[in-house]
């Protein structure tokens, strides 16, 4: 069994980690400064792997609205899959929207795995009104 680590990390400090794992998804665009200066990071270590960055995930203001969080990518190399990371990044992002007195927390995918991990963190699937992703993204919200 593999023993991860999930640390909350400051995006400008992380920014090389931050970006070199976003840029293994060739459908995502670039992560901007201000998401990173403006946002909440945190990288996954492998516990067991002398401590080495395994994914990211993040967390930002959905703008306009001021008290709902959008969860900002989320990334875990393929052979750490399939062991509850992408869940448990999902909780520590609603812990620290809650303490951010976040009603509400949003985010799309266009994986089925992901959308059944949205799912089983009891996330509802919704249709929003001015969709935002790539064709094909499934939506999902959540009230904290």
């Amino acid at each position: 069994m593999t023993f991860y680590r999930i640390s909350e990390v400051d995006g400008t400090d992380e920014a090389r980690t931050i970006r070199d794992f976003n840029s293994l998804v060739e459908e995502w665009p670039a992560i901007s400064p201000s998401h990173l200066h403006r946002g909440y990071w945190w990288i996954i270590h492998d516990e067991f792997g002398f401590g080495r960055p395994v994914g990211f995930c993040g967390l930002v203001p959905f703008t306009p609205f001021c008290d709902v969080g959008y969860l900002k990518r989320c990334y875990i190399l393929p052979e750490h899959r399939g062991n509850g990371l992408q869940i448990r990044c999902m909780y520590v992002r609603e812990e620290k929207a809650k303490r951010l007195g976040w009603k509400q927390l949003v985010s799309e995918c266009t994986s089925v795995q992901s959308a059944g991990n949205f799912i089983k963190a009891n996330y509802t699937p919704t249709l929003p009104e001015q969709p935002w992703g790539n064709p094909g993204s499934l939506y999902f919200t959540k009230l904290l």
